[in-house]
């Protein structure tokens, strides 16, 4: 059940969690989750700084153990604010830029995301095109060759917006060298 948060209440969690991602402390991460679960939160936050989604995505990242399902649930869950997909699916790429989070299990986590649109009959109506778009153009930025196929089916079905994902920006992340 969602709780009502009043908007000190919110700040006062913030506060909390602010601090919890400062000492990195692991047994957060499911209060995280459950936090960015809950719009009314994210509406109080949002304002507080001039990257909001960045913010909350790398509060998240302080407190997470490495598990993505937790994410992986949050973004798929059709019944979530596309603002809650959207901070979810941010926090993939710093994960696995910032805190060295696995490259096979970032891998696994695009592979599954992307697969899913594509086996989606009704990819846009079930998904919103922010948060495919996002999805979309981290998976190419992080892994270009590997997911190559999978998101050159992507754009060819205009599941992502042009935006985001086209034929080009694929073949351009794919030529480029790898980099650590």
């Amino acid at each position: 059940r969602k709780a009502r948060f009043s908007f000190d209440a919110a700040k006062g969690c913030h506060a909390a969690l602010l601090l919890l991602a400062e000492w990195r402390d692991t047994r957060a991460y499911p209060l995280a989750i459950r936090l960015l679960q809950n719009p009314q939160f994210l509406r109080s936050v949002i304002g507080a700084s001039d990257r909001p989604f960045a913010d909350l995505a790398a509060m998240i990242v302080g407190v997470c153990d490495g598990g993505l399902a937790p994410l992986r649930d949050t973004i798929f869950d059709r019944r979530a604010e596309s603002i809650i997909r959207i901070v979810a699916g941010a926090t993939i790429p710093i994960l696995s830029l910032r805190c060295g989070l696995a490259h096979a299990a970032t891998l696994r986590f695009y592979a599954t995301v992307l697969d899913t649109l594509l086996a989606t009959t009704t990819a846009r109506a079930a998904f919103d095109s922010w948060v495919v778009g996002q999805l979309a153009e981290d998976a190419c930025n992080l892994h270009p060759v590997e997911l190559r196929p999978r998101l050159e089916a992507v754009a060819r079905a205009h599941l992502a917006p042009r935006r985001a994902l086209t034929l080009t920006s694929i073949a351009h992340n794919a030529s480029l060298p790898e980099w650590d």
